[in-house]
């Protein structure tokens, strides 16, 4: 493939056939719509994530992804490949069993220690990007199911989509994001936008999509770029999929904590 679907990358994306308004009217045949293009088994792919900073100045990152079903939910590695200060810098988010808690690790090689993520902490900004630790796992659909609601439908730059919301457990005081609102396409269900609301009803990141990227790849749609964009610092963070492979063999080790350090 020249790309791999970055919209299952995203975790909020893609249906292979046109979808008419009327034709979901649910959350979960939406979502559904979403998790039909999921790979059977695995999926690999090559990113680039470009940042720049309030002054215009930017970083480039180049890393590999690395997502695999397991019984209890689809898990997700991360690995920076480049620059050199960055090499071997991992990311794994493992979704919790029967709905349960996600867990997230990170490896850093400069200490050299493979160290869970807490509530604390998962707010903190990934490898210096606009992408914190727990924006990944909403992207990447490794995150406790259920809940959430229908909004009014609405447009982004004029193509219908639906609204879905999902908000935090009212007693939950870790949560970083108070709501989560989803705008899907409704002609080929990608994500076209997700505003991520920070306590106080305040918009703090938005993710959208280059709508010039989207196009068809035999039966699935997929967007080529996304932007998240933190609107309090007024910075932004690009991530391009450049190359991709499904459904190949991925080793289950790759997806532990015991195994993130390795590889560098």
């Amino acid at each position: 493939m020249r790309q791999a679907v970055l919209a299952l990358f995203l975790a909020t994306c893609l249906c292979g056939e046109v979808v008419h308004a009327q034709s979901l009217q649910t959350v979960d045949e939406i979502r559904a719509c979403a998790e039909r293009n999921l790979p059977e088994r695995t999926l690999r792919q090559s990113v680039e994530i470009e940042s720049e900073d309030r002054v215009g100045g930017r970083r480039n990152l180049e890393a590999r992804v690395h997502w695999k079903r397991f019984e209890s939910g689809p898990r997700v590695m991360i690995r920076v490949d480049a620059p050199p200060e960055v090499r071997g810098a991992s990311y794994l988010a493992i979704q919790g069993e029967d709905g349960g808690e996600e867990q997230i690790f990170m490896f850093l090689p400069a200490i050299g220690q493979v160290r869970r993520v807490t509530a604390n902490t998962a707010a903190e900004s990934l490898w210096d990007t606009d992408f914190s630790y727990e924006d990944m796992k909403y992207l990447q659909g490794v995150q406790r199911r259920g809940g959430g609601e229908r909004l009014d439908d609405d447009e982004v730059e004029g193509r219908a989509v639906y609204v879905l919301q999902t908000r935090a457990e009212s007693d939950d005081p870790d949560a970083i994001y108070e709501r989560v609102v989803t705008f899907v396409d409704q002609q080929t269900c990608v994500s076209l936008r997700t505003d991520f609301y920070e306590r106080g009803d305040t918009v703090r990141k938005r993710l959208l999509a280059t709508i010039a990227t989207l196009e068809a790849d035999d039966d699935r749609w997929r967007v080529g770029e996304y932007a998240m964009n933190d609107l309090k610092n007024e910075t932004r963070t690009w991530l391009r999929v450049t190359g991709g492979e499904l459904d190949i063999d991925l080793p289950e080790r790759l997806f532990t904590r015991s195994g993130l350090g390795r590889g560098r």
